[in-house]
């Protein structure tokens, strides 16, 4: 018969550690209560917690299968990563490049881009660009110099938030000429996870 105790705190006897529960029960924290463990005390674990500290979902990681030609000079360009490695909720696209993920929080988003330029490039730019800023942000700028050269990486990382419906993509810019992006996953890929708070 279940009953429920109402009570402000619990102590162990002197000297006696205090234990909740029996081998093969389950100790439950109902949604919506806050479990708060106190500056400098600690968590001693031996065998499995679960749903401790939350979880990184969603997340995903996709890259660029064949390349992607076409890029245009002087033009913020989407980066369509069209295969996927894996998609918790399935909610990156692989036909715009865009990640929704449906969970509101801080996310750690990443991209390298693999670029095969013309000849006449002398600047690449690479970026990520949420739907909830109208710019670009964490745009990194990679001057070529002489860009007589048949293949050039970049890659940035930022933390965005996102409210659940906004999108997230991957960007680049080319300065120049157009070019074309290095497809398979060593080359150019995006991923992204929600982070614990």
């Amino acid at each position: 018969m279940a009953s429920t105790i109402l009570v402000d705190k619990i102590d162990p006897q002197s000297g006696t550690a205090l234990e909740l529960g029996s081998s093969g029960d389950t100790l439950t924290v109902p949604s919506g209560a806050t479990l708060s463990i106190a500056s400098g005390a600690t968590l001693a674990n031996s065998g499995t917690a679960t749903g401790i500290g939350g979880s990184n979902t969603p997340y995903f990681y996709a890259f660029r299968s064949g390349n992607q030609t076409g890029v245009s000079s002087s033009t913020w360009t989407t980066v369509i990563n069209n295969s996927e490695v894996v998609d918790s909720e399935n909610s990156y696209n692989t036909s715009t490049g865009q990640w929704t993920p449906s969970v509101a929080g801080y996310y750690q988003i990443n991209t390298m881009i693999t670029a095969i330029p013309d000849s006449d490039v002398t600047q690449l730019m690479i970026a990520i660009k949420a739907s909830s800023h109208s710019d670009p942000r964490y745009a990194n700028f990679l001057k070529l110099g002489s860009a007589n050269i048949n293949r050039f990486s970049g890659a940035v990382s930022g933390i965005v938030y996102l409210n659940g419906s906004q999108t997230v993509e991957s960007r680049v810019y080319i300065v120049g000429q157009g070019g074309s992006l290095q497809g398979e996953v060593q080359y150019t890929n995006f991923s992204g996870y929600r982070i614990i708070t």
